[in-house]
């Protein structure tokens, strides 16, 4: 059997989108961003900061998310997630490429030169504690955590 860290990291680099939930002063709140991961298994994304999912990151850093890798009924594999977010100042110029990539957006340059940034758009980190893998080719519908 692999070992749970190799599959998460293979759900990671197999999906598009975490779907991030946060919670603020109005209550939860969940959004959708393209995400990308470093060798740590944090997470990064590009948001506005006007946005309430990043408001509400000031408010309380704790959050969740669910990042799903196949619809396929035999081939379940997605990962829940839960940590700190903050601010950052973004992540390594290859994993800016990364994200490009992921994007389907041309390879940037400059760390600066990616996704031409929207006016004010800001990185966004996610620092995982916990991971809970679905994998139904390893385990069927039990599920094993990653604590970090």
């Amino acid at each position: 059997m692999e070992n749970t860290r190799n599959l998460v990291q293979e759900v990671l680099e197999n999906a598009y989108l975490l779907v991030l939930s946060t919670n603020d002063s109005e209550g939860v709140w969940s959004a959708p961003v393209v995400f990308i991961h470093d060798e740590q298994l944090n997470l990064y994304w590009i948001s506005q900061p006007t946005t309430r999912h990043s408001k509400a990151l000031l408010e309380n850093p704790l959050v969740a998310g669910s990042i799903i890798a196949s619809f396929a009924s035999d081939d379940e594999r997605a990962v829940q997630v839960s940590g700190r977010a903050e601010l950052s100042g973004g992540p390594s110029f290859e994993l800016i490429e990364k994200f490009a990539q992921k994007r389907n957006e041309p390879v940037p340059k400059t760390p600066d030169d990616v996704l031409g940034f929207l006016e004010g758009d800001r990185w966004y980190c996610l620092k995982p504690d916990t991971y809970k893998l679905t994998h139904s080719k390893h385990f069927g519908y039990e599920n094993v955590f990653l604590k970090l």
